[in-house]
């Protein structure tokens, strides 16, 4: 993960530097000083010899692995939480069509006074 920082920041650093050199000359910004020492302290460096990894690999490669575990059960949570509300959206309330609220309307207001069906009808 540090070498792919440290490359980020590295191109950061030069297009804020070609970008800078495009312009007028002017002294160099505080923020790229600070940039540039950060990345000379943060430069990634062989901790292990080349023989493999030893203790501390294996000590890594279980961080790495616990790290793994947690973000397949955190992204498998998420998903099973978007696959919950995905079925349990409801579909929105539809209103019926113009004729059909006309027929309704009509009946309603016919069997205003009687709204009971008899055994006469």
């Amino acid at each position: 993960m540090k070498p792919a920082l440290f490359s980020v920041l590295c191109e950061i650093k030069k297009t804020s530097l070609s970008i800078r050199s495009s312009q007028e000359e002017e002294p160099v910004d505080s923020q790229i000083m600070h940039l540039d020492n950060m990345l000379l302290a943060e430069e990634p460096h062989e901790a292990c010899g080349t023989q493999g990894d030893g203790a501390g690999g294996s000590i890594i490669h279980r961080k790495f692995s616990a790290i793994q575990m947690q973000l397949k059960q955190s992204t498998c949570k998420a998903v099973m939480i978007l696959h919950t509300w995905f079925l349990d959206a409801r579909r929105k309330r539809q209103n019926f069509s113009k004729q059909a609220t006309k027929v309704l309307n009509e009946y309603f207001y016919s069997h205003l006074r009687n709204p009971y069906p008899s055994e006469e009808a």
